[in-house]
């Protein structure tokens, strides 16, 4: 189950949400979705989870599998 709780201006907490489903985030403008069995929290543009957004490690092999394309494009064009 996801919960979600906010800080009052008096600096109590206060649970905003609970439940099963994917809630919404004002704070952060996008879905808070559970994934695989409940033991992760995603966040994510879309209520189903599919454009979610990337941690700092698939951000990471994002841009070196990016790197390694351009470096083999480069190869390829130069004949090597």
């Amino acid at each position: 189950m996801l919960q979600v709780w906010r800080r009052s201006e008096a600096g109590e907490f206060r649970q905003v949400f609970a439940g099963d489903a994917p809630t919404y985030s004002e704070r952060r403008g996008a879905w808070l979705v559970v994934t695989d069995g409940g033991t992760r929290l995603r966040v994510a543009d879309d209520e189903v989870g599919e454009q979610r957004w990337l941690t700092g490690e698939e951000s990471e092999r994002a841009r070196a599998a990016a790197a390694e394309a351009e470096v083999a494009g480069l190869q390829a064009l130069l004949g090597g």
